[in-house]
């Protein structure tokens, strides 16, 4: 998974950069040969240059920075290529790409890339059409000449945590800001409060700054951070304490899905729709980066204590993942074909295996013009938690899982089946259950569906972005499905099978899709 550079990291490194400019790299091309190499660039280019929307200028500004990186033999187109690249990155609003050439032209060449970044920050100051962004862009070009600038210095830690969700290099700034209790509020964060009582007490101060902040984006991110104190408290809580955070938790889960956070500084869509052909379209919701315990506590029942190991996991990035699994009306779509043994358009596709899935990723890939894939395994989890940490997303007990689930319990026979054997269950229309708390339905049952990860026991240890190991025999499946009982369709429940197998003891197999999320330009 990809991971946008945080912002700090960036005003940092131009620092950096301009004092080694002279270690082990090349000189700057002279410049009547970078004059020669821009002008063949734009001659080359020249349809491409004369588009004049902000999506084509950042879309030339890739393609140069593309072609940059593969020129290895000629400096000066090398140069000329990423400095026309940024410019138009900074012209179209990619702050991320902007900044990620002009990295590499600092890693290349022996140039002073502070003067190049402030002018990066100016244009995109002056060309997007949102103050506020403006604001930030000029407030971390004053960053470059003034660092710790206590202006500047509040608006870019407001934004990296407010915007970004990335608190790690948003704190710092804040303390340096001239907001008095953002800046008493991140000194505390930064001493690391203890388990228990000061835990509690930094999640207090971000609800209580949250109900006086207007902006609702803010507002829900503030409840956010507060939703994170309250979790690392909430294992030496009991009684009331313990019942307010949970709530606490849950009301800062339902403002977050109404307000995504953006991760690349514009307005992202609650919801995107991919078209499949046919006026057939696939929805997607938008999921947010965030922490969780992935696996199962020592205290669930019927879990497996060999392969539900909880731990921490980190997920850094955005993405979008699909409001349903993918149905057969949609498969047949764009394939061609519908191998499910229970026919109906609404109903998952079953009987296929990983391999087939990978099939449907990489042809509507084509057809979105965006990377469409299966969710790692810790995306799945964490999307159908939904901020949860119970047995299921809506509980800790069995009692009311129909009301979320097809399994085994709820799920009609196939006609003429045996009742008694495997995979003798039908499957249902999608959506037909509640969804959980992000909006996603049929997390729970219904159908098995394929993660990307290859099958392995968890690690102890905390992880940042798991992507499962780089080879093995099986690949996971998560759900359970409408032939499975209670206990095999909880959150942290997970099978594996081999990529040609498209079905087992559970039924056939399924799968719903990711797509990573990124800012619109401004």
């Amino acid at each position: 998974m990809s991971a946008l550079r945080p912002l700090l990291v960036v005003l940092v490194a131009a620092f950096v950069c301009g004092a080694m400019a002279g270690e082990d790299k090349a000189p700057v091309p002279d410049a009547a040969k970078l004059k020669e190499a821009e002008k063949l660039i734009k001659d080359v280019f020249k349809a491409e240059y004369a588009k004049t929307r902000l999506e084509d200028k950042a879309a030339l500004a890739q393609k140069l920075s593309q072609l940059a990186d593969e020129t290895k033999d000629d400096a000066a187109a090398r140069y000329a290529a990423w400095n026309e690249a940024s410019a138009l990155a900074a012209q179209s609003g990619d702050m991320e790409t902007a900044l990620a050439v002009l990295d590499k032209m600092a890693a290349t060449f022996a140039v002073d890339i502070v003067p190049l970044k402030k002018t990066a920050f100016a244009a995109m100051a002056a060309n997007t059409r949102d103050p506020e962004r403006s604001r930030v862009f000029a407030s971390m070009r004053t960053l470059l000449d003034m660092p710790g600038d206590p202006g500047a210095s509040l608006v870019v830690g407001r934004y990296l945590c407010f915007v970004k969700d990335d608190w790690k290099q948003g704190l710092p700034l804040l303390t340096k800001g001239t907001d008095a209790a953002l800046k008493a509020l991140a000194e505390t964060e930064l001493a690391q409060p203890a388990v228990g009582t000061e835990q509690i007490s930094v999640a207090e101060s971000w609800w209580d700054l949250a109900e006086k902040e207007p902006a609702k984006q803010q507002k829900a991110a503030m409840q956010g951070r507060a939703k994170f104190w309250y979790e690392e408290a909430l294992p030496s809580l009991t009684g009331l304490a313990k019942v307010k955070a949970e709530k606490r938790i849950a009301a800062a889960n339902a403002a977050r899905a109404a307000s995504p956070s953006p991760s690349g500084g514009g307005v992202l869509p609650r919801t995107i729709a991919l078209d499949l052909g046919g006026g057939v379209k696939l929805e997607l919701v938008f999921i947010g980066p965030g922490k969780f315990s992935m696996g199962s506590p020592a205290t669930e029942a019927k879990r497996s204590p060999d392969n539900e190991t909880q731990h921490q996991v980190t997920l850094t990035q955005p993405f979008y993942m699909a409001k349903y699994p993918v149905t057969q009306e949609q498969f047949e779509a764009l394939m061609g074909k519908n191998p499910s043994t229970t026919k109906g358009a609404r109903n998952p596709v079953d009987m296929v295996s990983w391999n087939d899935a990978q099939d449907f990723c990489t042809k509507l890939s084509k057809k979105a013009a965006k990377t469409v894939r299966l969710p790692t395994e810790a995306e799945w989890e964490y999307a159908c938690r939904a901020g949860s940490t119970t047995t299921y997303y809506f509980g800790a007990g069995e009692a009311g899982l129909g009301e979320y689930c097809w399994f085994k319990d709820n799920s009609e026979d196939k006609p003429g089946g045996d009742k008694k054997a495997f995979a003798g269950k039908m499957t249902h229309p999608v959506g037909s259950k509640r969804p959980n708390a992000w909006g996603l339905y049929d997390m729970h049952g219904n159908v098995c569906q394929w993660c990307e990860d290859w099958f392995e026991k968890y690690t102890e240890q905390a992880v940042v972005d798991p992507q499962g190991p780089a080879q093995g025999e099986r690949h996971v499946l998560r759900g359970g499905s409408c032939n499975l009982p209670a206990a095999d369709c909880r959150t942290a429940f997970r099978i594996a099978y081999p990529p040609d197998r498209f079905s087992g003891h559970v039924g056939g197999f399924g799968f719903r899709v990711v797509v990573a999320a990124a800012a619109k330009t401004p």
